[in-house]
C-alpha cells in the first residue's frame, strides 16, 4: 500500500521544485544574457525553456537566448529534445514573438558576404525562370551545376569559408524544423541558402545525396505552402539530377522520399494520375530498414491518394498501417502521429463517415496545438479541414456555428503567414463562402430575409479563387472545375439560374474530362444541375436523367445507403409529382422511406468514433497485400 502512495520528497518533485526556483530567480539576474547553462546537460536545458516560455516576462529572455544559433544547434541535434524544442518554438510565436524569422535572419547572415547584387547574376537568374519540363533536355549531363536556378532566391554571395559541411547540416536541419513546426515560409529561407550552397558546385557521386537531400526538403516545404511556380522549379531541377547520375546511385530511403515529394505536389496540383504513378514508385520501394517517418509518410500519402481514386480497401490498408507505425514509433503526443490521424479524417469524410472524420481532425487538431501552438501553419490546415467536415455533418441542420469557428481560425492563421493570393487562403476563404451561401439559404427556408451582403461576399470570395485558380492550374483542373460548381451553387442562391447552369454544365464537362464519367466528383456536379432543373427552372425531364445518373455513380461508389442519395431520391419523387407520373413517385418515396429507416438504424448502432488499430505487419506483408487486393 505504501508502494501506491506518491512521496513529495522523489525526484521528479524535487526536479521540478528546483526548475521553478531556477526560473524565479532569473528576473533578478543582470540585464542581456543572464545565464550559461551550457555545463548543464541538454535535457534539463530544454525544460528549463519549456518554464521560461510558460511566463510572459521570461519570452523576451528565451527568445534572445533560443536566437543564438549555436544553442540552438545543440538542442536541434539532441533529438529527445526536439518535441519540447517544439512547445517552446510555438508558445514564443504565438505571443508575438517571431523566434522562426529571427533564427531564418541570423543563419542567413551568418553565411554570406554583404555585396552589392551582382547583374550577371540577375541574368543567369532570370534564364533560369524561364525553364519548363521541356528545357530538361537542353541541361548538360556533366558536371550538372544547378546554381543558376538558384540565384533568383539570393541577392547575396554565400561566405564559402565558414558555410561548411557542418553548417550545411545544420541548415538541413533548421529548415526542416521550421517547417515540421509550421513557420513555411522561413523554412524555405534557410533551405534556399542551403541549396545555393551546396548545389554551387559541379554535382558527381561524392555530393549528390546531400543535393538532392536539400532539393526534396526544399520542394516539401514549398508545396505545403502551394507555392507551384517554385515547386515546379526544384521539381524540374531533382529530375535533372536524377537523369544525370541514374536512380542506382541515389540512397534508397532518400529516393522513396523523393517519390513521396513528388506524388504530394501533383496530389496539391490535382494532377491525380501523376500523384498515383509518384506513391506506387514509393510504396515499391520500401524496405523495412527504412526509417519510420519515410515509411509513415510514403504510406500515408497513398492512401490520400487512393481516396481520391474511390479505392477505399486500398486506402483503408495504408492508413491503419501508417497509424500503427506512428502510434508505435512516435506515440501519440507527437506530430507524426497527428499527421496519420488527419489524414485518417480525410479518409472517412470521404466515406461518408462524417462523425469519425469530425473526431479524427478534432484529435489531430488538438495534437498540433499542444505541440505547436495555435499559430502554426498547421493548425491553420487542420481548422480548415475541421469547418469543411463540420459544415458537411451541419448542412442539415443549418446550424453551422462549429464550421464557421474553425474558418475563421483557419483563415486568421493563414492571412497572418501567407500573401493575399495565396492559394492556400483562397481554399479557405472558399470554405467560409460555402458557409455563407448555406446560412443565406437557411434564412430563407425559415422565411426569413436573405442576406444579400452575405451572398455577395459569397460572390467575391468565389471568384477570388476561381481566377487563382485558372491562373494556376487552368482551364481542365479538378480545383478549377469545383470552383466553377461553387458558383453555380452561389448563382442558383442568387435567382441568376442561366448563369448557375453555365457554371454547372462547365463543372461537368471539365471533371468528365479529367476524372472520367464515373467519379463521384461528376455525380455531384450532375446533382447540382438537376436541382438547378428540378427547383428553379421546371426542365422535369431534364432533371430526372441528371437526378438518375447521380444515384447510379454514388451507388456504384459508396452503396446504396450513402448519405447524399437523399437529396437524389427527394428531388425524383418532386419530379414525378410535377410531371404527374404517380407508379414512379410511388416506387422512390419507397425507396426514399426504406433508405431513412436503414440510415437510421446506422445512426443508432454507431459507436463512439475511435481509430481501429491494426496488428503490426512487415512492409513487404503491406506491400504484397497492397499490390494483390481486389479492388
Amino acid at each position: 500500500m505504501a508502494d501506491s502512495i506518491r512521496s513529495p520528497c522523489t525526484p521528479s518533485t524535487l526536479y521540478k521544485l528546483s526548475l521553478r526556483a531556477y526560473v524565479s530567480t532569473l528576473g533578478s539576474k543582470p540585464q542581456g544574457r543572464p545565464w550559461k547553462l551550457d555545463h548543464l546537460p541538454l535535457a534539463i536545458i530544454a525544460d528549463i525553456n519549456i518554464r521560461m516560455s510558460k511566463k510572459e516576462e521570461y519570452r523576451d529572455i528565451l527568445q534572445e537566448v533560443l536566437s543564438d544559433l549555436e544553442t540552438f544547434e545543440n538542442l536541434l541535434r539532441y533529438e529527445p529534445v526536439r518535441q519540447k524544442l517544439f512547445i517552446c518554438m510555438g508558445t514564443l510565436m504565438g505571443n508575438g514573438k517571431p523566434l522562426a524569422t529571427r533564427l531564418q535572419k541570423n543563419f542567413t547572415m551568418r553565411y554570406r558576404r554583404k555585396c552589392e547584387k551582382n547583374l550577371e547574376v540577375h541574368k543567369l537568374g532570370e534564364n533560369s525562370t524561364t525553364h519548363t519540363l521541356e528545357d530538361t533536355d537542353m541541361v548538360p549531363e556533366e558536371n550538372l551545376n544547378v546554381f543558376s536556378y538558384f540565384t533568383p532566391y539570393v541577392d547575396y554571395v554565400l561566405d564559402d569559408e565558414i558555410f561548411d559541411a557542418k553548417a550545411v547540416d545544420f541548415g538541413l536541419r533548421l529548415g526542416t524544423f521550421l517547417c515540421e513546426g509550421g513557420w513555411v515560409t522561413d523554412s524555405i529561407q534557410v533551405l534556399q541558402c542551403v541549396a545555393a550552397k551546396v548545389c554551387s558546385t559541379p554535382i558527381d557521386v561524392t555530393n549528390i545525396a546531400v543535393c538532392l537531400d536539400c532539393l526534396q526538403r526544399l520542394l516539401q516545404a514549398e508545396t505545403v505552402i502551394c507555392e507551384f511556380k517554385a515547386a515546379k522549379r526544384t521539381f524540374q531541377e531533382i529530375q535533372k539530377i536524377i537523369k544525370t547520375y541514374s536512380e542506382d546511385k541515389i540512397p534508397p530511403s532518400l529516393l522513396t522520399q523523393i517519390y513521396t515529394r513528388f506524388s504530394v505536389l501533383s496530389f496539391a496540383r490535382s494532377e491525380y494520375g501523376n500523384s498515383q504513378k509518384w506513391s506506387m514508385f514509393a510504396i515499391r520501394s520500401l524496405k523495412e530498414s527504412m526509417p519510420e517517418r519515410i515509411i509513415v509518410d510514403a504510406l500515408r500519402q497513398a492512401a490520400r491518394v487512393c481516396v481520391v481514386k474511390r479505392d477505399f480497401s486500398r486506402a483503408n490498408l495504408l492508413i491503419n498501417q501508417a497509424v500503427s507505425r506512428a502510434k508505435k514509433a512516435f506515440g501519440k503526443r507527437h506530430q507524426k502521429y497527428a499527421d496519420v490521424v488527419f489524414d485518417y479524417g480525410y479518409l472517412k469524410l470521404n466515406v461518408d463517415s462524417v462523425h469519425e472524420s469530425i473526431a479524427a481532425y478534432k484529435e489531430a487538431c488538438s495534437i498540433r496545438r499542444s505541440i505547436l501552438g495555435n499559430t502554426s501553419f498547421h493548425v491553420g490546415v487542420v481548422h480548415e479541414d475541421l469547418a469543411y467536415a463540420c459544415y458537411v455533418k451541419e448542412y442539415s441542420t443549418g446550424r453551422f456555428n462549429s464550421a464557421r469557428k474553425h474558418i475563421d481560425k483557419a483563415i486568421d492563421i493563414m492571412e497572418a503567414m501567407l500573401s493575399c493570393n495565396s492559394l492556400m487562403l483562397a481554399s479557405a476563404k472558399r470554405v467560409k463562402a460555402l458557409i455563407f451561401e448555406e446560412i443565406v439559404l437557411d434564412k430563407i427556408s425559415e422565411g426569413r430575409e436573405d442576406d444579400e451582403k452575405l451572398l455577395n461576399q459569397a460572390e467575391e470570395l468565389h471568384l477570388f479563387a476561381l481566377s487563382l485558380a485558372k491562373e494556376e492550374f487552368g482551364e481542365k483542373n479538378v480545383q478549377t472545375a469545383k470552383h466553377y460548381g461553387n458558383l453555380g451553387r452561389l448563382y442558383q442562391s442568387m435567382h441568376r439560374y442561366e448563369e448557375a447552369e453555365k457554371m454547372h454544365l462547365k463543372a461537368i464537362d471539365i471533371k468528365t474530362e479529367v476524372l472520367g464519367p464515373n467519379d463521384y466528383e461528376v455525380a455531384l456536379s450532375v446533382g447540382h444541375l438537376a436541382s438547378l432543373y428540378n427547383y428553379h427552372m421546371e426542365k422535369y425531364s431534364e432533371a430526372e436523367k441528371l437526378y438518375l445518373l447521380s444515384i447510379s455513380i454514388n451507388s456504384r461508389i459508396f452503396g446504396k445507403y450513402y448519405s447524399g442519395l437523399e437529396y437524389d431520391y427527394l428531388g425524383l419523387c418532386t419530379v414525378y409529382d410535377k410531371k404527374r407520373e404517380t407508379i414512379k413517385y410511388l416506387k422512390f418515396a419507397q425507396i426514399l422511406e426504406d433508405w431513412q429507416a436503414m440510415r437510421s438504424e446506422q445512426a443508432a448502432a454507431r459507436k463512439s468514433p475511435s481509430i481501429p488499430l491494426c496488428d503490426d505487419s512487415d512492409v513487404e506483408d503491406v506491400k504484397y497485400k497492397f499490390f494483390h487486393m481486389d479492388t
